[in-house]
């Protein structure tokens, strides 16, 4: 059973709007309202347990206190923590969730809900990746995995045929994602057995199968060979920790090929200095060629080119 942390916001009727965007953008899936007992209402976000929860508490208790400030809010807000084991929580939000289009390319739905993306018309033209959230693993609404995403869409056409490490994997929704643009292979890997099974179940519900392997490995650990393509979404010490494997383990393939990209994402943007990521990355034989940014989170793509 996976720990997950509920992040409580109590609140006016003013601010459940604000706290209620304020904890999707931090990454949660969907959030609950409920009457605060006379102590105005509260509002609740749920984030897998991590050592990234404190930052982002207190990036909400900011962002509350500056909303009071300039008068959104009537009160200042209280915020608690509290670690919970997954519960019937999770199956309200995913009953609620809706297909999500990103992109150009991509539609990704649950099980439950296929069929009712809309419009139809535009549905049936992208690639569908059907994600099954067993496990407590990611459906794909998270921002980070959109600019994963994003980033894919903009080097497509290298998929096809390419060799694909995934480093992470969790639900397997990257993987996946690269099998359907056409990757000839795809490894995915991470520390949790649970995460192997999940990819695999869902790589199964997608017909990929046969092109997706997984293999247990604390990062890149255990892996061998060169790959056309990394993937990754983690958290910031462990993306710092992947640049060093790469480089030291040689893992974009340089020869044969003109370039090999690694796409990696789950950056708070306080933690991304621009210069200092490409310089320390440039040691690494890598360059940033593409970044994407939304109100928290940053995503980059660099390359590794042949010399």
């Amino acid at each position: 059973m996976h720990e997950w942390v509920e992040i409580s916001i109590t609140t006016d009727a003013c601010g459940a709007d604000i706290a209620s965007a304020l904890l999707i953008m931090i990454g949660c899936n969907g959030t609950v309202q409920d009457n605060g007992g006379g102590d105005g209402i509260v509002v609740r976000g749920y984030l897998p347990a991590s050592d990234e929860i404190v930052e982002l508490v207190d990036w909400l208790y900011r962002r509350m206190k500056v909303a009071h400030k300039e008068g959104l809010t009537k009160h200042p807000a209280k915020i608690s923590v509290n670690l919970i084991e997954r519960s019937d929580w999770e199956e309200q939000w995913l009953s609620e969730l809706e297909p999500l289009m990103i992109g150009r390319l991509f539609l990704v739905t649950l099980p439950s809900l296929e069929g009712k993306a809309s419009p139809v018309l535009e549905a049936h033209s992208r690639i569908k990746v059907v994600i099954s959230a067993a496990g407590g693993f990611g459906t794909g609404h998270h921002p980070t995995t959109r600019m994963c995403l994003e980033l894919m869409e903009e080097i497509s056409g290298r998929f096809v045929g390419a060799d694909v490490l995934d480093v992470g994997c969790g639900s397997g929704i990257l993987s996946i994602a690269a099998a359907k643009l056409g990757a000839r292979s795809v490894t995915a890997v991470d520390i949790e057995r649970s995460a192997l099974e999940c990819t695999l179940r869902n790589a199964s519900l997608n017909g990929v199968r046969d092109r997706v392997r997984v293999k247990l490995s604390d990062l890149a650990s255990a892996v061998d060979g060169s790959y056309d393509i990394i993937l990754s979404n983690l958290l910031t010490e462990l993306v710092q920790r992947l640049a060093i494997q790469i480089h030291s383990k040689r893992l974009l393939r340089t020869h044969g090929v003109e370039k090999a990209y690694w796409i990696a994402s789950g950056i708070p943007v306080h933690k991304f200095d621009e210069a200092t990521w490409r310089g320390e990355l440039a040691k690494l034989g890598m360059r940033i060629v593409s970044i994407r940014r939304d109100e928290f989170w940053v995503a980059f793509m660099a390359v590794n080119e042949r010399r």
